[in-house]
């Protein structure tokens, strides 16, 4: 689902997002850095919008916001993402 026209997230995790004031509502965003985003200079880490929808095999998320290419995801303690998600 994503295109060469999207950006990109390097060395990107899914993260939790929790509320302070709504401590029942929790939701998972991705976090990374961003290549080629719209708005933003490339290098910026960034917490997208809540993921609405993932395909870790093709490489490509799609967020409240917008769709993201997804490169080299982050490991941490030996896991990737694609053991984890």
């Amino acid at each position: 689902m994503g295109n060469l026209n999207d950006p990109t997230l390097v060395e990107w995790a899914i993260v939790r997002v929790s509320y302070p004031e709504r401590p029942d509502i929790s939701s998972c965003s991705l976090t990374g850095v961003s290549v080629g985003h719209p708005r933003l200079n490339d290098g910026f880490q960034i917490v997208t919008t809540e993921i609405q929808e993932i395909d870790v095999a093709k490489g490509w998320a799609r967020t409240k916001s917008r769709t993201y290419n997804l490169s080299l995801p982050l490991a941490v303690d030996g896991f990737t993402p694609e053991l984890i998600a």
